[in-house]
């Protein structure tokens, strides 16, 4: 790049204009100017989602943008899965005492078979 620049870029002028040494030399100078109108931009700026652009070693999310959906394609596509059925608690605190001689007592000491 820089090797292209040298040869093709704008020729920096002196910093310090030559004095005329005799009295038929004529000196021109010239100011540094702003040449950065004359540049042409690079695909990093003119495209911010280049490759050039985004390309910095940074991880990137593909774009997904674009792909077709399973029902679109009528091919069978691998999901997540559903939501599972809710789960029912009990609060086992609010359950009375089973009574004296009832099934519930019986199989709770054993007596009983469960059935």
């Amino acid at each position: 790049m820089r090797a292209a620049q040298a040869v093709y870029g704008p020729r920096v002028p002196p910093r310090v204009c030559p004095e005329a040494t005799a009295g038929t030399e004529i000196v021109v100078c010239a100011r540094k100017q702003d040449d950065t109108e004359f540049r042409v931009k690079s695909t990093r700026e003119l495209r911010p989602d280049s490759h050039q652009a985004t390309y910095n070693g940074l991880p990137r999310a593909p774009n997904v943008h674009g792909i077709p959906t399973c029902a679109e394609t009528g091919n069978p596509c691998i999901g997540f899965g559903k939501v599972p059925p809710p789960i029912y608690y009990i609060d086992l605190t609010k359950i009375p005492v089973a009574p004296a001689g009832s099934d519930a007592d019986k199989i709770s000491k054993g007596e009983l078979r469960q059935p």
